[in-house]
Order: structure tokens, then C-alpha cells, then sequence
């Protein structure tokens, strides 16, 4: 802009320029239209003292003629004067000629100027005006700009709270997932049952993969943080399970946390089944036992402390379940938040930039044209220097 602005100036001067040297040219076109006057009132005026001096002339040489028979010569005679009248005569019309020619150029040329001079007072007119609207556009644009970098510093700030929060209910979901991965082994240990496959290495990984590098290797690929490939051959000899069924392929890094904690949830409701299988299956344990207590009246304190320990489960489960749920909501209306903030902003982006596009070739095309007329007035006064 400040560039456009220069060369708006500079070839301002240069027509102001070519204006002076205009009005000095047509200053000496009058100098000499005056000169060649007062040339011409010369000659009238020395034709009209040599007609008079012809006359007299002719007086005496009739008085001497009468006064004698001699004839002599004289240069002043009446046929030497009209020799010199007729010659002075033909200078007079090709000076009159000369004269009226010096003239028509002369009004060809002032009406020029006034025309020339009229286009470039509009021209610096209509430059003043492009020049203001010029920086009201600019600094419209400063401001806009500005207000933009504002909006995006807040989405920003947006975005890193919901990344923040996103990281805590990751945090979460891993101890909760780790808390029930240990209950459920405890329930599977009272009922004297082996374990599922992937609920205990999940629980042996809980204890030592979260600080040490080699447990943090052997995790589950939907439990590696930030898409980190597992291992393989690690399920190969492992029977298949409902949690080998959600694997999915490595996504892109600004998806990877939010898939991280998609795939957690799942784990975490596969660990809620199967835990619910456990109860069901020590509920169903100790209501055999209760039949044979009750046949045999024998066993009344590990009743009451198999069923303290199912309410307690059913407790821990129900609370559990809270905490999943919230987690869930306080992620959808993180990420909801942050996808809208973000798509507005690049929308006003896009339509700021195609505006500004629009108004710098609006402004390119009437400096082209600018340059264009500056080049042709150059040329008008190159024309007018050769005559």
C-alpha cells in the first residue's frame, strides 16, 4: 500500500513537471509572435518613409530635368524604390503567413494546455480521493486484522482448556479402567475362577506398565496413548475376545487423545461386562452357598460377608458408571466448542482474505491505468518539444 502510495506521488510531480515545461514553451512561442510583430511595424514603418522619399525625390528630379538636359542616375531613383517596395512587400506577406501560422499554433496550443491542465487537476482530484480511500481501507483492514488475531487468541485459549480437561478424563479413565481391572481379579479370586486373558494382563500392567518403559511397551494398542503400535505376535496364542474386536488403525495426530479416550470408554464398558459376569457368577455362588448353609445351619459369617461384599460391588459399580457418564458429556461438550469456535474463524479468515484479494487488483488495475495516461501525457509533451 505504502508502495502504491509513492508512485501515486511520483508520477503526480511528474505531470506538474511536464505542466511547467509546457507553459515555458508556449511563453516562448509568444516571445517570438511578439518579436516578428514589432519586425513587421518596422518594415511598414521604412515602406512608408521610402514612398515619402521616393516622392520628393521625383519633385526634384523634375526640377532638375527642367533645369537642365543632363541625365544622371541615382539610387534612390522611382524604379530602384519600387524594386525595393515590391521586395519588402513579398517579405511583409510571407511574414503575415508566417505570423498567422504562429498564431494557430499558438490557440492549438493554449487550448491543449487548458484541456491537459483541466484532466490533470482531475486526475489530482481523483488521486487525492483514491489516495484517502486508500488508507481508510487500509487501516479498516489493520483493524480487522487485529479483532481476528483477538478471536483467534481466545479459540486458542479455548482449545487448550478442552485439551486440558481431555488430558484430566484420560488420567481418569485409565485409573478407573486400572481400579476395575484389580476388582475384578479380586471378585475372580473370591469365586476361585481364572481370570479372562485381557482383563489380567491389563490388571498386571496397571501395577509396574506405568513406570516402567517395558510395561508401557506391552500395553494393549487401544490403551497406547497417542497411537503406539503394539506388538504383533502379542495375541496371537490368546483366544479371541470382544475388546480384540475394537482395534482400529492408527489415526492422525490431532485425533489421536480424543480416539484414545474413545477407546478407553469402550475398554472400560468390555471390564463393566465382564465384571458384571463376575458378580452375577458370585452372586449366584453365594446364593448356593446360602442353600447349603441354611441345610446344614452352619456358615452364617461368610454369608453375611459375601453379601456386604456383592453391596459393596454393586456400590462401587453404580459410582463407577456416574463417572463414566460425566466424563463422557464434559468430552462432547469440550469438543463441540472447540470445532465451532475453530469453524467460524476460518470462515471470517477465508471471506477477510477474498475481500482484501478483491480490493488490492481493484487498486493494481487503476495504477496500470494511472501509468498509462502519465505515458501518454509524456508523449503529448515529447510532440509539443519537437515543434
Amino acid at each position: 500500500m505504502e508502495r502504491e502510495k509513492v508512485s501515486l506521488l511520483s508520477t503526480l510531480q511528474e505531470a506538474q513537471k511536464q505542466l511547467e515545461q509546457v507553459n515555458g514553451a508556449l511563453s516562448d512561442h509568444q516571445e517570438k509572435v511578439s518579436r516578428l510583430t514589432e519586425n513587421l511595424n518596422t518594415i511598414r514603418k521604412l515602406q512608408a518613409s521610402k514612398e515619402r522619399q521616393s516622392a520628393l525625390d521625383n519633385e526634384k528630379e523634375r526640377d532638375s530635368h527642367e533645369d537642365g538636359d543632363y541625365y544622371e542616375v541615382d539610387i534612390n531613383g522611382p524604379e530602384i524604390l519600387e524594386c525595393k517596395y515590391k521586395v519588402a512587400v513579398s517579405e511583409a506577406g510571407e511574414l503575415k503567413e508566417e505570423l498567422k501560422t504562429l498564431k494557430a499554433e499558438y490557440q492549438s496550443c493554449q487550448s491543449r494546455y487548458e484541456e491537459e491542465r483541466a484532466r490533470l487537476e482531475s486526475d489530482v482530484t481523483t488521486l487525492g480521493e483514491k489516495l484517502a480511500a486508500l488508507e481508510k481501507v487500509s487501516n479498516a483492514e489493520r483493524n480487522e486484522k487485529t479483532r481476528l488475531e483477538k478471536e483467534l487468541r481466545k479459540v486458542s485459549d479455548v482449545a487448550g482448556e478442552s485439551q486440558g480437561s481431555l488430558s484430566v478424563a484420560q488420567d481418569e479413565l485409565v485409573t478407573f479402567s486400572e481400579e476395575l481391572a484389580t476388582l475384578y481379579n479380586h471378585v475372580c479370586l473370591c469365586n476361585n475362577e481364572t481370570p479372562n486373558r485381557v482383563m489380567l494382563d491389563f490388571y498386571k500392567e496397571g501395577k509396574g506398565g506405568r513406570s516402567s518403559p517395558e510395561g508401557r511397551g506391552r500395553r494393549s494398542p487401544i490403551l497406547l496413548p497417542k497411537g503406539l503400535s503394539p506388538d504383533p505376535g502379542y495375541y496371537s496364542d490368546s483366544s479371541p475376545s470382544p475388546i480384540s474386536s475394537t482395534l482400529t488403525s492408527p489415526v492422525s495426530d490431532h485425533r489421536r487423545e480424543p480416539m484414545n479416550v474413545y477407546n478407553l470408554v469402550a475398554i472400560i464398558r468390555d471390564q463393566i461386562k465382564h465384571l458384571q459376569l463376575a458378580v452375577d457368577r458370585t452372586t449366584e455362588l453365594s446364593r448356593q452357598r446360602v442353600a447349603s448353609l441354611e441345610l446344614g445351619m452352619v456358615g452364617d459369617k461368610d454369608k453375611e460377608a459375601c453379601m456386604e461384599e456383592i453391596l459393596k460391588l454393586k456400590s462401587l459399580l453404580s459410582t463407577k458408571r456416574e463417572q463414566i457418564a460425566t466424563l463422557r458429556t464434559v468430552l462432547k461438550a469440550n469438543k463441540q466448542t472447540a470445532e465451532v469456535a475453530l469453524a467460524n474463524l476460518k470462515s471470517k479468515y477465508e471471506n477477510e482474505k477474498a475481500m482484501v484479494t478483491e480490493t488490492m487488483m481493484k487498486l493494481r488495475n487503476e495504477l496500470k491505468a494511472l501509468k498509462e495516461d502519465a505515458a501518454t501525457f509524456s508523449s503529448l509533451r515529447a510532440m509539443f518539444a519537437t515543434r
